[in-house]
């Protein structure tokens, strides 16, 4: 069973746990989720990486705050004084010492300078990792002035760096997962135009980010090395990343296949078809034609899924059928204008009755990392 990712008891404790705390906030959920973070496959950032980010995001947030209100004189101040205690210049890359030129130049919207201002949401979920704050808040914003005395009341960095400590992996699994439920169920919410009374959806955003940062996805796919494909036919075309461990397979000109792989062992096959330039109002239309097909043939429907793509703007479906030992996971993309089928082999050997294992499948990982860089404007 080298080819599952297989839960452990923390894992399966955190899961249960947060989806009881969504069902007593009446926040919708899913039972089965992918792409969250378990135990075997993080690798929590260390102490220096988590302080040296923190106090980047710090430094935006604070300049931008004081440039809402074109206080110059007081970034200025700020900076020298920040730089002196933790000696920040060297912490800047070149692009985030632009970026604060940028700022100071007055060369953004508002809008835009809010979305720098809402990077002390970041700093407070780091402060938190460091046990310097008690708990995290998915709706009320942070207070900037208590966050920014927590950080200006530190000696210098080796004080910050040694009256700290790394709150344990599961605390900091926990949180994410549920950050990632909040995520997902924001954007169920926001398909059906309809809100949460409970989360704040830009806060929720953020956190969800900074956690995935915090848990550094480390899984050892196989789409650990990748190359870039780019799909040239006629009206249609897009480009995304393959696996370089996959081979292809040979292709008709005719058929409506685009692009076919396995690997060496042939437990993973991943087959992507063009079902031709259809209207967005006929995506939903299209799919549920599919589905009734599939039905049809004696396909049972496992799951019924959206995704959400933040290179790709458009729809994505994902279903997961099962037929006797074979199991497939079958994702449906609006590109360029056509309906793309995606079909990935779930492993016959895994036990088909068993959502667990094929939810949790190397190839539904494999299958999402490819998705999920699908980028319609090819450079």
């Amino acid at each position: 069973m080298d080819n599952l990712l297989e839960l452990d008891e923390s894992d399966k404790k955190r899961i249960n746990e947060n989806i009881s705390t969504l069902k007593e906030k009446n926040i919708p959920y899913l039972q089965y989720m992918v792409k969250i973070p378990l135990n075997s496959l993080t690798q929590i950032k260390s102490k220096e990486e988590i302080i040296d980010k923190m106090l980047v995001d710090f430094i935006i947030s604070i300049v931008s705050k004081y440039m809402t209100k074109n206080s110059v004189f007081m970034v200025d101040s700020f900076l020298a004084r920040i730089n002196k205690k933790y000696n920040t210049d060297k912490l800047l890359s070149i692009q985030d010492k632009a970026l604060i030129i940028n700022i100071i130049n007055n060369l953004y919207t508002a809008n835009e300078l809010e979305e720098y201002c809402i990077l002390i949401e970041r700093v407070n979920v780091l402060l938190w990792s460091l046990n310097l704050v008690d708990k995290i808040d998915s709706y009320n914003k942070c207070n900037l002035d208590i966050i920014y005395d927590i950080i200006m009341n530190f000696k210098n960095y080796d004080d910050l760096l040694k009256n700290t400590k790394v709150r344990s992996k599961e605390e900091i699994l926990s949180k994410a997962d549920l950050l990632t439920r909040y995520f997902w169920a924001l954007r169920d919410i926001r398909e059906e135009d309809s809100t949460l009374d409970k989360l704040n959806e830009k806060i929720v955003d953020i956190q969800n980010e900074t956690f995935e940062f915090l848990t550094s996805y480390t899984y050892n796919s196989l789409s650990k090395n990748k190359i870039k494909i780019e799909c040239n036919k006629d009206d249609l075309s897009f480009s995304f990343e393959i696996p370089t461990s996959l081979n292809f397979e040979r292709v008709s000109e005719t058929s409506k296949e685009l692009l076919a792989l396995k690997s060496n062992d042939s437990t993973t096959r991943i087959v992507m078809q063009d079902f031709g330039r259809i209207k967005k109002e006929e995506f939903d239309v299209k799919i549920n034609k599919n589905k009734n097909t599939f039905i049809k043939n004696g396909f049972s429907l496992l799951g019924d899924y959206k995704l959400y793509s933040t290179v790709l703007k458009e729809k994505i479906v994902r279903i997961v059928i099962r037929k006797g030992s074979i199991s497939l996971n079958v994702y449906y993309i609006f590109v360029s204008n056509h309906l793309i089928r995606i079909d990935s082999l779930i492993e016959s050997y895994i036990d088909s009755s068993n959502y667990d294992e094929i939810i949790f499948s190397k190839n539904t990982n494999i299958d999402l990392d490819m998705i999920f860089s699908i980028n319609e404007e090819i450079n």
